[in-house]
């Protein structure tokens, strides 16, 4: 308001001697000119526009603004001034009328004032001395409005009143009433330099919601009522104050002042000048949330009374704040220049009740108790003490059981004056309701800290410390207040002995300890500074294996910068240690910055442990204002790879333009096989350069590619990139398209070419692959593809597609169509022939052979049920062998449509018969199928067990993937089972053999053979359900051993494919068992499946050798059957088989026959004896002594021996006649000659060359 009368006072007082000498038509600019020029000031501007009536006794103009560095903080508009022009040469000023239209305060004005000395002195209260008297019969403005900073919300108001100032007496009349709510705001003012006298009666009432309870945070924002009432001479005066809330009064009190006689003193023995005194109280609960009422429940009171001495020092005698809560109360004595001569304060909060919520703002706080006590008397002495405890304090989550504070000091009033504090704090029991947040807390935390100021001099802090377990801060600095910018300079040393203790709030497995110091000085309210960091960790680790492996070793961190008006520099920031040593360093300003990297990494291995070797990086970063944000050649090595790469990006443009570029130089991708983890390997170099924008649709993109020898783990990839490749692309995108100009891919087994012109022009391309063997082995001979792509739109998500497609053995292809949507939808055409062959690969170690022709249409998404058309099957051939099973003359197709194949093909059987499969099955998951195999006499057989021929139709319903049934009924032919002549348990595989350097075709054919161990799937496959019924009346024929019989009989197969249970039996019809030209008649005999596919045989033959039954029982599973000897009566098994051979008893026969004998039973059992034979063998000096069978079932005695060392003769002879005699030469070790003649007159000569594997 001051401001403001001044201003006016220049307007009214600057217009009659400007106005003087100029004429009408200029005196309006000149007069407006200089109005402003002598308003205006440093931090003030002053416009002022429709300037009318400067000689007239009513002046008017349209608007006046005044504005700060930040803009206009003041307009008045409408404003007319009318005024005695007369009276200004009196030396008054008299204004009947001061209005405006509207005013508008939308802030206060920015001050330039700051902190001095001079305002630490009281000025006595006194009306300004003005060169002129002024009265203002009326000030009035319609509309006054203030903006939201001011008092919190916008307010629109009215103004009324009138003003005088004369010779040192005011008076004051003003009404404000709010237009934008209710309220309104009266005051009556007197007050004269004189008389001292002072008059005062203030109103302020305002309803619900008002700006006073909203400035107060008033629960509710209920009606307030504010009265303040007071008249008399200042030394005597006395005001009464009244505070309502919706209408019911909660505080009052009184203000005074009085004279004190002429021969008061006070302590210090200064003549006390006045005396003063002051009573608030009331019930002010309802002013205060429900959670703060328990505080001030009841009646609060507030007393003070004091004096001032007439050497202008301030005493306050008696001090007392009291609520339900709080008893505070001490005494305050001040000097003349406001420094303390004594102090005492005392106070307690507490209740009865429990905790105490203390009236603070924020989250809530409460403690259970807490008493403060502060002294000082300069009298005794300039020493001054002060503590506060604190029990059972809660805040936010935190606990503390015991808090002590305590200061101690001096306080000098000698001039300089100074102040000197030493503080420390204590505490007992510290927790947290997050236990995480405790732990790095610790239960103990404590500090200290020691203050001196002095006049003229900044304020030092010394010693401070907190600690908390083995966890310490230092600090010693310098704040100077006082100065512009408020300057601090200190140092400061933080100690965490062990991080563990924060790894449970950081969330991370921390480890390790860490020290750092900074030091330098800042300005606090410029935000300049000069600071040096430096920080040190040992066994540091952060849970992240692979940045501790960088870490764990002793780490040094320094910083060092300096920010300014100018920017800031960076003069390093530097990481180092025996893993890592990295740097910063550079400027930063406003318009620009220019920023240098480098690092390495003595061993990758320990932040990679897939890679090893050092790492090193080094580039640079930096931007302009305005301009784009670039990445300098930043270069990196590793594993003899080298990576240069820089770029930038437009942050101003809203696209993101970029553009880089990339070379790339790699002499070994076998170092990184690890970290691919697939094997590879070769040469690799790469240069790219490119441009476009990140939220744009324009770009291009150029690059080349160079390889040698190339392994990425893929077989087939690896097989066609052997040798030198090289590579390049050429491609764009606008918003017509993407356009491939041109993209090469040359090699010696595979060439890859497409070329395009402009966006939405088919690209050719034209593949050749050297040997299509490199992808289907078995298939020699080139293959390649020509035809040409459409990019349908300018994303490149739909695809024209035309390409044709030739191979060896008469493999064509023909694609045509549309790839949309980025492959998810087909509407393709494929036609061509293919070799049946190229199956074989993905159904190994199931083959087929043949040709097949194939007609189809895709429409829909990349599935098999978008398939439709036809594939036809010819000259096929399917081996399976682990079904010991084969099928030629493979014939049929399989049709698609709808989802389904119907499937219509035949076959031979490798043996005999065929084979024919009919029906559909459902192209998606379940994938269900309805397919019926009719077998017309199909023959299948395993050498060593059985052979037979199949008849009948089998049926599979239900889902493939896993439920399907089984069924139907077959009919077996001739079915012959073999009882081997050995136990084929004994016959044993070559023992586990290490293969040394073997090559490759052998580990393949090992491989088929089933000779390496394949690992065992992890489960079963699908399950399907059995029902099979095995007919077979006769004609099962069971031979071996000398024994040929025939069975006839019915099985069933039941269960599931993954645990099959066969039941049934075939039982004899007629057979006959022979030995040594004995034929023996069964009487007995089954084939019993009992759940397994080694059935079990029992065959019973008799005999009649004079009063003895003798009989022959082969029984057990068919792959190890036993025989038996009985006879009734019983008699030993060598007395039955010498009466069943012989026709007599042991005590009866020759030693020849005795051999014959042994033989027969060897033949029986499947096995010999080496000890009657052994025996013999070595009594007459024969090299070799045996009987067998011959293939006639006559029995046989072998004898040999060596003439020489290298010349072996055996002579054999047989029961029906027949002898041989074979002759052996080993010419060498590897070279044998052998030579035979038989009784019939034949021979036979051969050379023989053998050499062991």
């Amino acid at each position: 308001m001051r401001k403001l009368l001044s201003i006016l006072l220049v307007c009214v007082w600057t217009v009659p001697v400007v106005a003087q000498d100029a004429d009408d038509l200029r005196e309006r600019g000149i007069l407006q000119s200089f109005i402003e020029d002598n308003l205006s000031a440093a931090g003030r501007e002053v416009r002022i526009s429709g300037f009318e009536g400067a000689l007239s006794s009513q002046a008017t103009l349209d608007e006046m603004t005044i504005a700060d560095a930040e803009g206009i903080w003041l307009t008045l508009r409408g404003v007319t001034l009318d005024w005695t022009r007369s009276a200004l040469l009196r030396g008054r000023l008299e204004v009947n009328q001061l209005s405006a239209d509207q005013i508008i305060l939308p802030r206060l004005p920015v001050s330039k004032d700051g902190l001095d000395t001079k305002d630490a002195a009281a000025a006595p209260f006194a009306l300004p001395d003005l060169p002129v008297s002024v009265r203002i019969d009326q000030l009035q403005a319609g509309s006054f409005s203030l903006g939201a900073p001011i008092l919190g919300e916008a307010l629109e108001l009215s103004v009324l009143g009138s003003l005088s100032l004369a010779d040192g007496d005011g008076q004051a009349d003003l009404d404000i009433d709010r237009l934008d709510g209710e309220g309104t705001f009266a005051l009556a003012a007197g007050y004269s330099n004189t008389t001292k006298e002072l008059s005062l009666d203030l109103e302020v009432n305002e309803g619900q919601g008002g700006i006073l309870s909203g400035m107060m945070n008033l629960p509710e924002r209920p009606a307030l009522g504010l009265t303040v009432k007071g008249a008399g001479p200042l030394d005597a005066f006395e005001a009464r104050l009244a505070l309502t809330r919706n209408g019911v009064r909660h505080l009052e009190g009184t203000l005074r002042t009085e004279p004190a006689t002429d021969t008061e003193e006070d302590p210090g023995n200064d003549r006390i000048a006045q005396r003063f005194s002051a009573q608030l109280n009331g019930d002010i609960q309802p002013f205060f949330t429900p959670e703060l009422q328990a505080f001030f429940d009841g009646r609060s009171t507030l007393k003070l009374n004091g004096w001032r001495t007439t050497e202008g020092a301030t005493v306050l005698d008696d001090f007392s704040l009291r609520t339900a809560q709080m008893a505070l109360s001490g005494q305050l004595a001040l000097d003349s220049r406001n420094w303390p001569r004594r102090f005492a304060v005392s106070g307690r909060i507490g209740s009865p009740s429990g905790l105490v919520r203390l009236p603070v703002p924020g989250a809530a706080v409460r403690i259970a108790g807490a008493n403060i006590q502060a002294d000082y008397d300069a009298a005794q002495g300039d020493r001054w003490t002060a503590n506060l405890r604190l029990r059972d304090l809660r805040h936010d989550g935190v606990r503390v059981g015991q808090a002590n504070l305590e200061a101690r000091g001096r306080i000098s009033p000698q001039v300089p004056r100074d102040v000197s504090a030493d503080i420390s704090f204590s505490t007992k029991a510290v927790s947290h309701d997050n236990a995480d947040l405790a732990q790095a807390i610790g239960p103990t935390p404590h500090g200290a800290l020691g203050l001196t100021w002095q006049d003229d001099a900044p304020l030092r802090i010394s010693g401070l410390t907190v600690s908390s377990g083995d966890a310490e801060l230092r600090a010693d600095a310098r704040l100077d207040a006082l100065r512009e910018g408020v300057p601090i300079t200190g140092t400061a040393d933080l100690s965490l002995g062990n991080l563990a203790r924060f790894a449970p709030l950081a969330g991370r497995d921390l480890q390790g300890a860490a020290q750092a110091t900074v030091s330098g000085n800042a300005t606090l309210l410029s935000g300049a500074f000069d600071a040096d960091i430096s920080a040190q960790t040992t066994g540091l680790a952060v849970g992240e294996p692979r940045l501790d492996g960088l870490l764990k070793p002793q780490t040094d961190l320094i910083i060092a910068a300096r920010r300014d008006e100018t920017g800031t520099t960076l003069d390093r920031l530097s990481l180092s240690s025996s893993a890592i040593k990295a740097q910063i360093n550079g400027t930063i300003t406003p318009a620009a910055a220019d920023l240098k990297i480098s690092a390495e990494l003595p061993d990758i291995s320990l932040a990679e442990p897939r890679l090893n070797g050092p790492l090193t990086v080094q580039g640079g970063l930096g931007w302009r204002d305005g301009g784009v944000i670039r990445l300098d050649d930043v270069q990196a090595a590793l594993a003899q790879t080298q990576l240069n790469l820089s770029g930038t990006l437009d942050p101003t443009d809203p696209s993101l333009p970029v553009s880089g570029a990339l070379s790339l130089k790699a002499d070994d991708l076998s170092r990184f096989s690890r970290l691919a983890q697939r094997s590879l390997g070769g040469q690799l170099g790469l240069e790219a350069q490119g441009d476009g924008a990140i939220k744009g649709d324009s770009a291009t993109l150029s690059a080349d590619l160079t390889g040698q020898n190339l392994r990425t783990g893929i077989a087939t990839l690896d097989d066609m990139l052997t040798g030198a490749i090289s590579a390049s692309l050429d491609a764009s995108r606008a918003p017509e398209g993407i356009s491939l100009r041109t993209l090469r891919l040359d090699g010696p087994r595979v060439s890859v070419t497409a070329d395009g012109s402009t966006p939405g022009a088919p690209i050719d391309v034209n593949a050749r692959l050297s040997d299509l063997a490199l992808l289907t082995p078995g298939f020699d001979g080139p293959a390649q593809a020509t035809g040409s792509f459409v990019l349908r739109d300018d994303m490149g998500r739909d695809i024209g597609v035309d390409l044709h497609a030739s191979g060896p053995a008469g493999t064509t292809a023909t694609v045509s169509g549309d790839i949309r949507d980025l492959g998810q939808s087909l509407e393709l055409a494929l036609t061509g022939a293919a070799p049946l062959e190229l199956a074989n690969r993905f159904i190994a170690p199931r083959s087929v052979e043949g040709r097949s022709e194939f007609d189809l249409r895709v429409s829909g998404a990349p599935a098999l049920g978008s398939v439709s058309g036809r594939v036809t099957l010819a000259d096929g051939r399917v081996a399976l062998p682990t079904l010991s099973a084969a099928f030629a003359n493979l014939q049929g197709g399989i049709d698609l449509r709808n989802g389904s194949a119907e499937i219509s093909i035949t076959a031979d059987g490798r043996e005999s018969g065929s084979l024919a499969v009919n029906g559909p099955i459902d192209l998606q998951p379940p994938y269900s199928a309805n397919l019926t195999v009719l077998l017309n006499a199909l023959g299948h057989s395993d050498p060593d067990l059985y052979k037979t021929k199949v008849s009948g139709v089998v049926s599979m319903t239900g889902p493939l993937a896993g439920g399907a049934q089984i069924g139907g009924q077959l009919q077996l032919g001739d079915t012959e089972i073999r009882v081997p002549s050995s136990n084929l348990a004994n016959v044993g595989l070559l023992p586990q053999i290490r293969h040394v350097d073997e090559p490759p075709a052998v580990t393949e054919t090992r491989r088929r053979a089933g000779r390496i161990q394949q690992a065992e799937p992890d489960a079963a496959g699908p399950a399907y359900g059995l029902d099979l019924t095995i007919l077979a009346p006769n004609r099962i024929f069971v031979r071996g051993r000398g024994l040929d019989a025939e069975l006839g009989g019915r099985l069933r197969v039941t269960g599931t494919t993954n645990d099959v249970v066969p039941s049934g039996m075939f039982e004899l019809i007629r057979g006959r068992l022979d030995i040594l030209g004995k034929r023996l008649t069964l009487t007995e005999g089954r084939v019993d499946l009992r759940g397994a596919f080694d059935p079990y045989l029992r065959f019973v033959a008799e005999s009649d050798a004079d009063d003895v039954t003798l009989r022959v029982v082969v029984e057990g599973l068919a792959s190890e059957p036993d025989i038996r000897f009985t006879s009734s009566p019983d008699l030993p098994q060598e007395e039955v088989v010498a009466r069943l051979i012989f026709g007599r008893g042991l005590d009866s026969i020759s030693p020849f026959q005795a051999a014959q004998l042994a033989a027969a039973v060897a033949t029986l059992a499947g096995r010999l004896d080496d000890g009657l034979l052994g025996g013999l063998r070595e009594s007459v000096g024969l090299s070799n002594l045996d009987v067998t069978t011959s293939d006639t079932g006559a029995t046989q005695l072998s004898a040999g021996a060596y003439i020489s060392e290298n010349i072996y003769s055996e002579i054999s002879a047989d029961s029906s006649g027949e002898q041989q005699i074979d002759l052996n030469i080993d010419l060498s070790r590897n070279v044998t000659v052998k030579g035979r003649l038989n009784s019939e007159g034949n021979t036979g000569i051969g050379i023989y060359f053998e050499k062991d594997y």
